[in-house]
């Protein structure tokens, strides 16, 4: 019924906090910043659209401007002090 919860929450727990899950999942400890973590949550609370939906149809959407697909899907705009940070050495860069 959850679907992000089912997916996110169990990754966040092995991850981010370091709890053991299964022998197989690995886990890591500092990587999350609570306070973005929930403002990410809440925005993706405010989306009117369902991109789990079995009728959802990535290919109709792909060629739609992403500021076009934020709006029509209610993507509530991020303030750049809540978007999540780059360390360091990281490949990593939000587009959020």
């Amino acid at each position: 019924e959850e679907p992000m919860e089912g997916h996110i929450l169990p990754v966040i727990y092995s991850w981010h906090l370091g709890v053991k899950i299964n022998d197989v999942a690995g886990s890591f400890k500092g990587a999350l910043d609570p306070e973005k973590f929930f403002v990410a949550w809440d925005r993706g609370a405010s989306v009117t659209g369902d991109f789990f939906a079995p009728d959802w149809d990535f290919w109709t959407t792909a060629h739609q401007p992403l500021a076009q697909l934020r709006d029509q899907m209610h993507v509530d705009p991020l303030d750049p002090s809540e978007a999540a940070d780059t360390a360091a050495g990281s490949d990593y860069h939000p587009l959020a």
